[in-house]
Protein backbone atom coordinates (compact mmCIF):
# COMPACT_ATOMS: atom_id res chain seq x y z
CA UNK A 1 0.00 0.00 0.00
CA UNK A 2 1.41 3.03 -0.69
CA UNK A 3 1.44 6.07 2.12
CA UNK A 4 1.71 9.64 0.62
CA UNK A 5 3.05 11.80 3.43
CA UNK A 6 2.64 15.73 2.89
CA UNK A 7 2.53 19.03 4.82
CA UNK A 8 -0.12 21.19 5.09
CA UNK A 9 1.05 23.55 1.75
CA UNK A 10 0.74 20.61 -0.31
CA UNK A 11 -2.32 19.87 1.10
CA UNK A 12 -4.28 23.60 0.68
CA UNK A 13 -2.62 23.36 -2.77
CA UNK A 14 -4.35 20.20 -3.53
CA UNK A 15 -7.28 21.78 -2.42
CA UNK A 16 -7.02 24.78 -4.69
CA UNK A 17 -5.94 22.40 -7.83
CA UNK A 18 -9.03 20.80 -6.98
CA UNK A 19 -10.90 23.79 -7.61
CA UNK A 20 -9.44 25.66 -10.50
CA UNK A 21 -9.78 21.89 -12.36
CA UNK A 22 -13.61 21.88 -10.89
CA UNK A 23 -14.27 25.37 -12.21
CA UNK A 24 -11.58 24.70 -15.64
CA UNK A 25 -13.06 21.16 -16.78
CA UNK A 26 -17.14 21.81 -16.69
CA UNK A 27 -16.05 25.09 -18.58
CA UNK A 28 -14.59 23.02 -21.61
CA UNK A 29 -17.18 19.65 -21.00
CA UNK A 30 -13.87 17.26 -20.37
CA UNK A 31 -13.77 15.39 -17.24
CA UNK A 32 -11.32 16.74 -14.70
CA UNK A 33 -9.42 13.86 -14.82
CA UNK A 34 -7.97 15.03 -17.94
CA UNK A 35 -6.56 17.80 -16.22
CA UNK A 36 -5.66 16.09 -12.69
CA UNK A 37 -3.81 13.04 -13.91
CA UNK A 38 -1.03 15.37 -15.20
CA UNK A 39 -0.69 17.71 -12.29
CA UNK A 40 -0.38 15.24 -9.92
CA UNK A 41 2.16 13.50 -12.24
CA UNK A 42 4.32 16.62 -13.04
CA UNK A 43 3.73 18.73 -9.78
CA UNK A 44 3.37 16.25 -6.79
CA UNK A 45 5.58 13.54 -8.44
CA UNK A 46 3.08 10.64 -8.06
CA UNK A 47 3.22 7.85 -10.30
CA UNK A 48 0.87 7.21 -13.22
CA UNK A 49 -1.14 4.55 -11.47
CA UNK A 50 -1.31 6.30 -7.98
CA UNK A 51 -2.30 9.82 -9.65
CA UNK A 52 -5.00 7.58 -12.13
CA UNK A 53 -6.51 5.81 -9.05
CA UNK A 54 -6.90 8.62 -7.02
CA UNK A 55 -8.92 10.67 -9.92
CA UNK A 56 -10.66 7.77 -10.50
CA UNK A 57 -11.61 7.57 -6.39
CA UNK A 58 -12.94 10.86 -6.75
CA UNK A 59 -15.35 9.52 -9.32
CA UNK A 60 -16.75 7.93 -6.37
CA UNK A 61 -17.77 11.45 -4.09
CA UNK A 62 -18.81 13.08 -7.82
CA UNK A 63 -21.28 9.80 -8.57
CA UNK A 64 -22.88 9.82 -5.23
CA UNK A 65 -23.22 13.82 -4.99
CA UNK A 66 -25.09 13.42 -8.47
CA UNK A 67 -27.30 10.37 -7.57
CA UNK A 68 -28.40 11.84 -4.11
CA UNK A 69 -29.35 15.26 -6.09
CA UNK A 70 -31.52 13.69 -8.69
Amino acid sequence: MVFFTFSWAIGLSLVAFGLVIGAIAPTFGIGGGLLAVPILILVYSLDGNTATATSLGVIIFTSMSGTLAY
